[in-house]
């Protein structure tokens, strides 16, 4: 499967919320156009979530989904610093220490 847009690793913290229940979780990639979130609840493909990245709140359709994983699109996309500040945490604590791709996630070329 191709993707249109380059997919992100990332380490990003977030808080989801689904009608009145809310949970955490961490996005661990991302794009403009959409993320993958790793969380503990599975939902079905086409439910509406919302994500609050601290400064701002997305809304995101759930295009698959899995115990543990979740692939979400972007009903809005990420503008350049919204995509920027995600990125960079990854950064900041030092995830990625030898400055190669992590060739597991399959979105990225």
């Amino acid at each position: 499967m191709r993707y249109g847009e380059m997919r992100w690793p990332c380490e990003y913290p977030v808080t989801v919320f689904h009608g009145s229940e809310r949970m955490q979780a961490v996005i661990v990639n991302v794009s403009s156009g959409g993320a993958r979130l790793r969380l503990e609840r599975v939902f079905d493909p086409g439910e509406v979530l919302t994500l609050d990245l601290g400064n701002r709140r997305l809304a995101a359709t759930v295009r698959w989904c899995r115990v543990g994983l979740c692939g979400l699109r972007l009903l809005t996309p990420l503008s350049r610093p919204d995509l920027a500040t995600i990125r960079r945490v990854r950064q900041q604590i030092g995830t990625v220490a030898s400055g190669r791709w992590n060739t597991h996630l399959h979105e990225l070329r």
